[in-house]
C-alpha cells in the first residue's frame, strides 16, 4: 500500500508472506537499475536508532579523513577499516568485546573522536544526516 503524502512519486510499503521473499527481491534489484525505483529494507525503531549515531560518527570520520579511511554501516554494525562498531545506548560506540573504542578508532584514523562520541551518546551533537527526512525510504522507493 501506498504511504506519505500525495505526489506523483510514490512510496509503497510491501509486507512479504515469507521472509525469503525478501532475500529474493534483493538479489534482483540490479534489474532495476536506471529505473528511478529505490528499495530498501525497513529496520526496526532501535535499530534505526543505533544505525543513525554509527551513520553520525561514519560522516565524522569521512568529514575528517575524506576518502582515506574505509567506512561502512551494515545493519546494526560500523566498520571502519574493516574492524567492527557497535553503539551501545549505555556505553556508546563500543568494539565487539564490549570496549570503549574511541581509542581504536584514533588508531585507525589518527583523529581523537571521544568528545564527538560522547556528544551523540548525551544527545549534544546532532546525529541527522544532511539531507535525509526519513531513514530506509526515497522518494521514488520502497520499503521493505
Amino acid at each position: 500500500y501506498f504511504i506519505g503524502p500525495a505526489s506523483p512519486i510514490k512510496t509503497i510499503l510491501v509486507e512479504l508472506a515469507k521472509p525469503s521473499d525478501k532475500w529474493i527481491i534483493f538479489k534482483n534489484v540490479h534489474k532495476l537499475r536506471g529505473l528511478n525505483i529505490t528499495i530498501s529494507q525497513d529496520y526496526s525503531a532501535r535499530t534505526r536508532e543505533r544505525r543513525q549515531k554509527l551513520f553520525a560518527v561514519k560522516s565524522e570520520i569521512r568529514r575528517l579523513k575524506g576518502e582515506g579511511v574505509e567506512t561502512f554501516v551494515r545493519n546494526n554494525l560500523l566498520l571502519v577499516n574493516k574492524q567492527r562498531f557497535y553503539w551501545s545506548e549505555e556505553k556508546g560506540l563500543v568494539n565487539s568485546k564490549e570496549e570503549d573504542a574511541t581509542a581504536v578508532l584514533k588508531s585507525l584514523t589518527g583523529e581523537d573522536m571521544s568528545r564527538f562520541v560522547e556528544g551523540i551518546r548525551t544527545g549534544t551533537i546532532s546525529q541527522q544526516r544532511p539531507g535525509l527526512e526519513r531513514r530506509g525510504t526515497s522518494s521514488a522507493g520502497g520499503k521493505l
